[in-house]
């Protein structure tokens, strides 16, 4: 058996912090891993903020979630002409400058892991994060809800995303 095993190893993926924790500011970044009987919160190279311990039994749900982005960027219209040139002479510059008049859009899809849980006051909060990195979030997010599902949930119970 080696020192290291794989299965004893936490697990833990690095997020950008978005909302819910009073004391972390947006747009930290943070490791949350998964421990034996707790959720755990830490920044990532930050000493000086808390690490916050979250109870497998005060979360109510997990979930991933997707913004579609639409990053619009503008055509080079001298580089197009510049090609065109090259390539057919004086038409060629026209109709490649041409081609580059108007704006061309990418698609960027940003995902996000929001945690709702229940205070121990019995409050409802959410935690929002959204996921950086390439991480196996997939599986994070699936072993943290199979964590949550050992719990007794009643069946009347509210949860807001």
């Amino acid at each position: 058996m080696s020192l290291f095993n794989k299965k004893d190893k936490d697990k833990s993926i690095m997020l950008k912090y978005i909302d819910g924790i009073e004391v972390y500011t947006k747009d930290l970044i943070i490791t949350a891993t998964l421990k034996e009987d707790l959720l755990e919160i830490k920044g990532k190279h930050v000493s000086n903020i808390p690490i916050i311990k979250l109870p497998y039994e005060q979360i109510l749900a997990v979930n991933c979630v997707t913004e579609k982005e639409i990053l619009q960027s503008n055509k080079s219209v001298v580089g197009r002409a510049v090609v065109g040139g090259v390539l057919l002479g004086s038409l060629g510059a026209i109709i490649g400058g041409a081609s580059g008049i108007g704006s061309k859009n990418k698609e960027e899809i940003n995902y996000f892991i929001v945690i709702n849980y229940k205070t121990k006051s019995e409050n409802l909060k959410i935690i929002s994060s959204q996921i950086v990195g390439f991480t196996n979030w997939n599986k994070f997010i699936r072993e943290l809800k199979g964590k949550i599902k050992n719990q007794d949930i009643e069946d009347n119970i509210e949860i807001y995303l």
